[in-house]
């Protein structure tokens, strides 16, 4: 059994353990049994890592995009495995009006490989063979492969998603180490890859930015019932709001709207910086100032949100995990609910014009306009 293969496994013990329930030590028997049979248990433990990852893009996907379908595909193949590599996700998705102008509805379907790129790399490095099995799998289907890639640096975490054969056309060949073998490899930055992303296409991603400066003001008061959030030091959040210059968005905490409860990770999210405290009395008033000019995804801020609010109504699902992947299996009528608050939540930060939403496209896009890779919404 290849490790693709074990990795395969290794997800279906934990699907089956979140929708039937299995004992704990019966789960850690069968993963501890798969793991014995694995060579190399640390590029093992680091594509277990990588499911969490395609969970997060699987979210990311039916939250930020009009998804027509996405459905995970099974790794196992019987037959041509040394010449095939099986993509992680088959996808259907409407071509944006700014391609079809005033062409009919189309759909777009498409295969997806997400890739997790480790701690403070600043590359993305793929082998030459791996590239030309994924392509060879999704060219005997006639259909384009792209690369859903997420960094985990102090300078980019967004997600970046761009096709196989433009990937092809920016990269480098170059002789790299991967998983402990000397290969070719196509090499490119994320900084080049920022040029050639398609999030903003393909699932309407946008980049928040967020100037210096911008205000975020947040009010608490010790023994207060009305609120929403409550801190063991400050006591009952009871108002917040941000703003930048003569533009200001307020949420009276007090209000017992629904959606008040998913604008404190959104604010939270968009306001990072120095934070200064006063005191009078029970009543404590926390500003932040944000230091430096800021530029967001909004597809971060959507995921960031909908994690913070699920895992607050944990006790409403009935829930026993804190998980994408839980959330994604145990997904209902109630996450959809979320959901949409979170959208009608971030309409209204956007009217109020704290920050600039700003279209990321591919620079090739615009070929009469070589200068930028930007579009204001």
């Amino acid at each position: 059994m290849r490790s693709i293969e074990k990795v395969n496994d290794f997800k279906k013990v934990r699907e089956i353990k979140i929708k039937h329930g299995i004992a704990p030590k019966t789960e850690t028997d069968i993963e501890k049994a798969i793991l014995s049979e694995v060579k190399d248990k640390d590029a093992f433990r680091k594509r277990i890592v990588g499911l969490d990852i395609e969970d997060e893009f699987h979210l990311m996907s039916i939250m930020m995009a009009d998804v027509e379908q996405i459905t995970p595909l099974e790794q196992k193949q019987l037959k041509n495995y040394k010449n095939y590599t099986i993509p992680d996700f088959l996808i259907s998705v409407p071509v944006p009006k700014l391609i079809l102008k005033k062409e009919k509805p189309l759909i777009q379907r498409m295969f997806v490989d997400v890739k997790r790129l480790p701690d403070d790399t600043l590359d993305f490095v793929i082998p030459v063979d791996s590239l030309k099995k994924l392509d060879r799998y999704s060219q005997a289907y006639t259909l384009p492969l792209y690369f859903a890639i997420k960094p985990h640096n102090k300078y980019y975490t967004g997600w970046l998603f761009v096709s196989s054969d433009i990937l092809k056309k920016h990269a480098k060949i170059e002789k790299k180490k991967f998983r402990g073998k000397n290969q070719n490899c196509y090499t490119i930055s994320i900084l080049d890859i920022l040029k050639i992303n398609y999030m903003g296409l393909w699932f309407n991603d946008f980049t928040l930015h967020v100037k210096e400066g911008t205000k975020i003001v947040k009010k608490y008061e010790k023994d207060s019932k009305d609120g929403f959030a409550i801190n063991d030091k400050h006591g009952t959040l009871v108002y917040m709001s941000i703003e930048k210059g003569d533009n200001k968005f307020e949420v009276d905490m007090k209000d017992s709207n629904p959606s008040n409860m998913v604008l404190i990770p959104m604010i939270d999210f968009l306001g990072r910086g120095e934070t200064k405290e006063s005191k009078d009395g029970k009543k404590t008033e926390l500003i932040t100032i944000v230091s430096n000019n800021m530029m967001i995804n909004l597809s971060e801020l959507i995921v960031n949100a909908y994690n913070n609010v699920r895992t607050q109504f944990g006790q409403v699902f009935g829930d026993n995990d804190t998980t994408l992947g839980y959330y994604l299996n145990k997904f209902s009528d109630k996450d959809w609910g979320i959901i949409a608050h979170i959208h009608d939540s971030y309409e209204k930060l956007r009217l109020s014009n704290v920050f600039m939403q700003i279209r990321m496209l591919p620079e090739h896009f615009f070929p009469e306009d070589k200068s930028t890779s930007t579009k204001k919404s």
